[in-house]
């Protein structure tokens, strides 16, 4: 992880413990919660692949 990745997560868990009244001692969840919602929205913003279900399959050789 690098600086860059360790603030956003910072001030995200910052951002959760204000939504969440200032409690005291959830510093941990904070982050954690924090670090997985930075996740998911990176992962959301990657361009698309097609599953391999969807993609063409292969044309069957035919016997002659």
């Amino acid at each position: 992880m690098n600086t860059q990745q360790s603030h956003n997560i910072a001030e995200r868990a910052y951002l959760i413990w204000e939504q969440m009244g200032r409690p005291d001692g959830q510093a941990l969840e904070h982050w954690l919660r924090a670090e997985t919602a930075l996740a998911t929205e990176s992962a959301a913003s990657l361009p698309n692949s097609e599953p391999a279900a969807k993609m063409p399959r292969r044309a069957r050789r035919t016997r002659a």
